[in-house]
């Protein structure tokens, strides 16, 4: 990229894409965690949900005597996931700000 167009991007601020990944700013609602680390431990608030593997979640207080590996497998209602589907539906439906200043440019 060139820098006029790297210098317009970065003046423009932080714009937020879907990727694998979402990530939750810290929030006292949600706990702070130990990240283990090479060269150390970090405390974070961050919390990621990974839509790869969005079906288990890895966790130790879960009791795992009727869960394989360590992951309880999350079942949802017929409502939540046609409400889960028509949230998706509505995330692509949308036109993302970087897809817009192009489309404008």
């Amino acid at each position: 990229m060139n820098p006029g167009e790297k210098a317009n991007r970065i003046a423009k601020g932080n714009a937020y894409v879907f990727a694998d990944e979402f990530v939750y700013a810290p929030n006292a609602l949600l706990p702070q965690y130990v990240v283990h680390i090479k060269g150390g431990n970090l405390e974070t608030g961050f919390y990621v949900v990974d839509f790869r593997d969005s079906i288990k979640i890895a966790c130790d207080q879960i009791q795992r005597r009727y869960s394989p590996e360590a992951a309880k497998v999350l079942q949802l209602s017929v409502e939540t996931r046609n409400f889960m589907r028509q949230k998706i539906a509505d995330f692509y439906q949308r036109v993302p700000d970087e897809d817009a200043a192009l489309l404008a440019s």
